[in-house]
Parts: C-alpha cells; sequence; structure tokens
C-alpha cells in the first residue's frame, strides 16, 4: 500500500500519479536523489518540461533552483548522481555526448577528451556486453579519448574514490572536447 501524504485525501490507494509520485520524492528524500528522479521521469517521458515548472508550483517554492538541475538524458539513477556530484565540484559535463566509433556515452568531461561510463551488472554482465563495452573503450583509445569506467556500486558506495580518478585524469589530459550535448 502506498503511503499519503495528503492530509485532505483520507483515500489509500495502490497507485498515485506520476506527479504525486515525485511530489513526494521531492519531499522526502534528499536533493540528490529527488534530481535523479525527476531526471528519470523526463528521460523516460513520464512527465516533460512543463511539469516540471508545475511540480515548483504550491507550498514549497525552495524546490524550484533544486529541480532547474534536472535534465533529460541520463539513463540510469546513478548516472544521474554522477553528473550532480561532478557539477557539484565544478565539472561542466554533458549527458550522452556522441564520440566518434564509440556512440553515445554516459557522461563527458566537458574540455576535455574524458568520458565517464557508468556501469550496473544487471546490463553489463553477459558476455557479450562484456565484450561491448572493451570494444568501446578500444576505439575510444585508438581516438584520443580517455573512458573512465565505473561500476553503479563504485559511484554509489565509493565516490571520493571516483571523484579522485576522474580528477586526476583531468589534471593529466589534454583541453580538447568532446563533440555532443
Amino acid at each position: 500500500m502506498h503511503w499519503n501524504d495528503d492530509r485532505h485525501d483520507t483515500t489509500w490507494c495502490w497507485r498515485v500519479s506520476v506527479e504525486r509520485c515525485l511530489r513526494q520524492v521531492l519531499r522526502w528524500h534528499d536533493t540528490e536523489t529527488a534530481v535523479a528522479v525527476v531526471d528519470t521521469a523526463l528521460t523516460t517521458g513520464l512527465i516533460d518540461e512543463a511539469g516540471v515548472r508545475a511540480l515548483c508550483q504550491g507550498p514549497s517554492t525552495s524546490l524550484a533552483s533544486d529541480l532547474a538541475r534536472c535534465a533529460a538524458g541520463a539513463q540510469s539513477g546513478v548516472e544521474s548522481i554522477a553528473r550532480q556530484r561532478l557539477e557539484r565540484i565544478g565539472l561542466a559535463v554533458r549527458r550522452q555526448p556522441e564520440v566518434p566509433g564509440v556512440g553515445h556515452v554516459d557522461l563527458g568531461i566537458t574540455g576535455t577528451m574524458i568520458y565517464v561510463e557508468v556501469d550496473g551488472y544487471e546490463f553489463h554482465k553477459s558476455p557479450e556486453q562484456f565484450a561491448e563495452d572493451r570494444r568501446r573503450d578500444a576505439e575510444a583509445r585508438s581516438r584520443g579519448f580517455v573512458p573512465l569506467r565505473f561500476t553503479a556500486v563504485q559511484v554509489r558506495d565509493d565516490w571520493p574514490w571516483v571523484e579522485r580518478m576522474i580528477l586526476d585524469s583531468v589534471s593529466k589530459y589534454g583541453r580538447s572536447d568532446i563533440r555532443g550535448r
């Protein structure tokens, strides 16, 4: 059974609307998680920009600055969290930029040839996907790109190390840019 945070609504239900779900997430979760959830809703088309603006209406307008950071494009919540953390430390990040010979990657670090891939085990555990990830990395390196591949668990549970690896790479490699969004 889903909880109900509207004291005027005495009905309990199994499901709530997308808007109500997002309002509850924004109310009860940390900002990083809330932004990741709204990013996912945008990417999957469950909400549009107008819907995000509507979430800012009502009793809590302090959400506007948090929601201004939301954007479609993240392929997972943990990818959105990585983007937010990188932006928080001052890096400009592009979502899903195109890398020649590779295709779209999760996050490109603006002003560098570095990109970050965040891999969840569920989608990268097959032998075929494992091989494809290595092919993509080799293609990228042959073109001068620096792929950095982290697991979702590393991003979630060992962020200081992930951040250090990214910042060390940014300090070492050239200032050419990945084309893309």
